[in-house]
C-alpha cells in the first residue's frame, strides 16, 4: 500500500482516473495497486511517469514506498472491534 501516493493525491487533487488515464488503464486497476488489493506494485516506468507528470516536487522514493505493516495494523484492528461488538 502507498500511503504517502494516497496522501499526496488528496493534497494535490490527483485522481486515480487521471492516474489510469496517463498510464493506459482503467482507475481500478490504478486504486487496487495503490491500495495494497494486488500484491503487484507500479512498475517503474509507471511509477516515474506519475512522478513526473503529477509529483515532480516530491522525491520519488518517498512517494512510492510500500507499507504492508500499517494495513496489517489497520486489518487487526478493525477484527478487534468486530470481536468486541459481537
Amino acid at each position: 500500500m502507498y500511503f504517502q501516493l494516497l496522501e499526496l493525491m488528496k493534497t494535490e487533487k490527483v485522481t486515480f482516473a487521471q492516474m489510469g488515464e496517463l498510464l493506459g488503464c482503467r482507475y481500478q486497476t490504478v486504486s487496487d495497486i495503490v491500495n495494497g488489493v494486488t500484491k503487484k506494485g507500479f512498475y517503474y516506468d509507471d511509477a516515474y511517469k506519475i512522478h513526473k507528470v503529477f509529483f515532480p516536487k516530491y522525491d520519488m522514493e518517498y512517494l512510492f514506498k510500500r507499507q504492508w505493516y500499517k494495513q496489517m495494523f489497520d486489518i487487526v484492528n478493525i477484527l478487534r472491534m468486530y470481536v468486541c461488538v459481537n
